[in-house]
C-alpha cells in the first residue's frame, strides 16, 4: 500500500462550454501515479474511489485510488508466480469498496476475481477461459451477484453469486435470430441489460435487451432500425443509442415502458452511450461530423452538453457515479503502432447542465 506522496492530480482543462447551456463547464484533473507511464481508470463508486490499471516501465498493475490513498493490487492469485506473473484488471467497484475484475494468467487461462479488505476472496474465482473481447465483470451493491460476458463465445457468459454462477444464454433461445450477447448493466433490482446481434433479419442489426435472466424483453425506440447499448441504473432505466431509417444516430433512455430520445449538439456520427447513473444522467462519446473530432457528452435528462476535442482514432471510455463525478480514459495511439498514450481524468460538471 502506498500513500499520497506517490499521487498527484492537477487541473488540465476547465471551462469547456456547451453550445446548448452556456453556464455549464467541465473541470478535468489528470490522474497520475508516480513512476507510471500510462493510467487507465475504469470505474468510480459512490465514495469517489477509482479503480483501473497503471503501467510502469515494466509491468501493468491494478490499482484502487481512494482520495490520496493508493492501493496496488497484488498478483497473488492461484497460479501466479514470479515466472508467470498475473495482471489484475479491475472493472467495477461497489459502494463499500469491493472490487471485481479479471486476471490474465500467462499460459494458464484466466478468471474473474473479487477483492475485498485488501485481499482476494478465493471462493469467488470463476474460470472464464479466453479473455479476448471480455466486458466486465460487473457487480451489484447487494448480494454480490456479478457477471462476465464475452464477444466471441456465448458459452462463456455467466451470472450469479460465486461459486454458484450459471451460464447466461440469451441467444438463441430467448430471442430468435439472436447471437453474440453482451451484458452491459446489472442493478440492485436483479435486472440486467445489454445488447445482441440480431442475425434473424437482413441485414443483421443490433438490438437492446432488458429484464431478468428468465424474462428478457427486447427494446426498440420508435423509428429505430437498430439499437445498441443497454446500460442500466438501479431504477431500471436503460440507456443506449439507435439509428433511424435515415441512418441518423440518436441517444435514448427507456423507463417504465416509455422512450426518450436525445441528440448531440452537433451533427453526429458514431454515438456511443457508455453509462447511466441513478440520477438519470447519461454519458458517452460521439463524433462531430463537421469538426472530425470526438467529444464526450453529458445528458441531464433534458439537454446535452459536451467537452473535449479528441482524434477520431482515440479510444475514449467514460463512466460516472451517482454524484455525477466522471472518470474518463483516453487511449491515444502514437506513431509506433505497438504503443499508445493512455491518460485518465476525474471530471466534474458545474452549472445549469449538470
Amino acid at each position: 500500500m502506498r500513500t499520497s506522496r506517490f499521487i498527484s492530480a492537477f487541473l488540465i482543462a476547465g471551462g469547456f462550454t456547451s453550445p446548448t447551456l452556456a453556464a455549464t463547464r467541465f473541470d478535468l484533473k489528470q490522474i497520475t501515479i508516480d513512476g507510471s507511464t500510462a493510467v487507465n481508470a475504469t470505474a468510480i463508486n459512490t465514495a469517489g474511489t477509482i479503480v483501473g490499471t497503471f503501467t510502469d516501465h515494466k509491468y501493468v498493475h491494478g490499482f484502487i485510488l481512494a482520495g490520496d490513498k493508493l492501493t496496488v493490487m497484488p498478483p497473488t492469485l492461484a497460479g501466479c508466480t514470479k515466472k508467470y506473473s498475473c495482471t489484475p484488471y479491475p472493472t467495477a467497484i461497489r459502494g463499500d469498496g469491493t472490487v471485481v475484475g479479471s486476471v490474465t494468467r500467462p499460459y494458464m487461462g484466466s478468471f474473474n476475481f473479487l477483492f475485498r479488505n485488501n485481499k482476494y476472496v478465493p471462493s469467488y474465482s470463476v474460470p472464464i477461459g479466453n479473455p479476448d473481447g471480455a466486458i466486465g465483470p460487473g457487480i451489484d451493491n447487494g448480494g454480490e451477484i456479478f457477471y462476465s460476458t464475452f464477444g466471441n463465445d456465448n458459452t462463456d457468459d455467466v451470472i450469479g453469486t460465486p461459486p454458484h454462477v450459471k451460464p447466461f444464454h440469451l441467444c438463441p433461445s430467448t430471442a430468435p435470430g439472436c447471437a453474440f450477447q453482451f451484458i452491459n448493466g446489472l442493478n440492485n433490482q436483479g435486472n440486467i441489460a445489454g445488447q445482441y446481434e440480431n442475425i434473424g433479419v437482413n441485414p443483421y442489426t443490433d438490438a437492446v435487451f432488458f429484464g431478468t435472466t428468465g424474462a428478457i424483453t427486447s427494446l426498440s425506440p420508435p423509428g429505430a432500425v437498430l439499437a445498441s447499448g443497454g446500460f442500466l441504473n438501479d431504477y431500471n432505466e436503460v440507456a443506449g443509442e439507435y439509428n433511424d431509417s435515415g441512418n441518423v444516430e440518436h441517444g435514448f433512455v427507456y423507463s417504465n415502458g416509455k422512450y426518450t430520445s436525445f441528440d448531440m449538439p452537433d451533427a453526429a456520427a458514431d454515438i456511443q452511450v457508455q453509462a447511466i447513473n441513478n440520477k438519470g444522467r447519461v454519458v458517452g462519446v460521439y463524433t462531430d461530423v463537421a469538426k472530425k473530432v470526438q467529444r464526450v457528452f453529458y445528458y441531464n435528462g433534458t439537454t446535452v452538453s459536451y467537452f473535449g476535442k479528441y482524434r477520431v482514432e482515440d479510444q475514449l471510455t467514460v463512466t460516472l457515479n451517482k454524484y455525477n463525478v466522471m472518470v474518463l480514459s483516453v487511449n491515444a495511439p502514437v506513431a509506433h503502432k505497438r504503443y499508445s498514450d493512455q491518460t485518465s481524468y476525474i471530471v466534474r460538471c458545474h452549472g445549469a447542465g449538470c
